[in-house]
């Protein structure tokens, strides 16, 4: 009987378990915190991006994007 209050009081000692837990609390709150900032920085950054995209098109004389392919001329002959 003394051997199994002697384990039960080491396991109630060990803190392993405990830091464990902390750290996942910690990773956790670092989440979460990321996520505020995406949220609330993604409407800005969109908005950002849309305005650089609306004054290229004014400069350029509009037209969307497409991004400069090759033509091809053939001559009959």
């Amino acid at each position: 009987m003394n051997a199994l209050k002697h384990k039960l009081k080491a396991f109630l000692a060990d803190e392993q378990g405990a830091t464990a837990v902390e750290y996942g609390l910690f990773v956790a709150a670092i989440a979460a915190v990321i996520v505020a900032i995406v949220v609330t920085l993604g409407g800005n950054i969109n908005t950002a991006f849309t305005n650089v995209n609306t004054e290229l098109q004014k400069a350029t004389g509009g037209g969307g994007g497409g991004g400069g392919g090759t033509t091809t001329t053939t001559t009959g002959g």
